[in-house]
């Protein structure tokens, strides 16, 4: 089967902006989700309302603190939205992902390949996730690999700005036109990311985007080892 739709060749990129989550670390949303079940009992009337913030939240529209918020507000009637009640169920919550994600860990493959990118262009982060929590995990994984995964990456951003917001600071930062800037990531929200700050986009194939995916034009990869030669990258 071939994977790779070549036309991204095509254009000019000089900056690369990373998802996180499927794209740097694959199947790493799978963490996410599982999460909760360490800090809910499962098909208890909270982790219910949690299945129910996930679709409200989804696609960059809010984070863990906005899904534990909203929580809160419907399951209780004393100050339920209490910052010290949300901070510690996120904190429970966030040890539970950089357990699960650095036990996952990033393909040697994908590693090889943003090594190789790193080489050749500026690289960013780009996430939904909390700033603090990925500045957290890169630390974790390059404990884990002994190598300076966070250097690989010129900035690394999260909420709570939006994705547009922060490609915008990447924008800034590099100075480059938004046309010869590429996001790659999993999402609809990251498309749409691109598309509102005028760069590219590839996107990159999970179980989850399959059915949304199927009448869409970019190009589209399997994992970012296959970025390399998409971009006619090499050594």
């Amino acid at each position: 089967m071939q994977h790779c739709d070549r036309s991204i060749v095509e254009v000019q990129v000089e900056t690369i902006v990373f998802d996180f989550d499927n794209v740097i670390v694959r199947a790493s949303e799978n963490c996410k989700r599982s999460a909760w079940e360490s800090v809910f009992v499962p098909m208890s009337h909270e982790y219910i309302l949690v299945k129910e913030a996930q679709e409200i939240f989804a696609n960059g529209k809010g984070d863990r603190f906005d899904i534990l918020g909203h929580v809160l507000q419907l399951a209780s009637d004393e100050n339920p939205r209490a910052d010290k009640r949300v901070i510690a169920l996120a904190n429970e919550y966030d040890q539970v992902v950089q357990k699960c994600i650095v036990q996952i860990g990033i393909a040697e493959s994908d590693l090889e390949a943003l090594l190789l990118l790193n080489r050749h262009f500026p690289l960013y982060i780009v996430s939904a996730t909390p700033q603090e929590s990925l500045h957290k995990t890169l630390f974790r994984l390059s404990e884990f690999y002994s190598v300076d995964i966070c250097n690989l990456f010129s900035l690394v951003l999260g909420t709570p700005r939006t994705k547009p917001e922060n490609l915008e600071i990447v924008h800034g930062h590099s100075r480059l036109p938004e046309h010869l800037m590429l996001m790659v990531g999993d999402g609809l929200n990251d498309y749409s990311a691109a598309e509102t700050t005028g760069c590219g986009f590839v996107g990159v194939r999970t179980n989850d985007n399959q059915q949304y995916w199927v009448d869409t034009t970019f190009s589209k990869i399997t994992a970012i080892d296959e970025l390399p030669a998409l971009l006619r990258v090499s050594l």
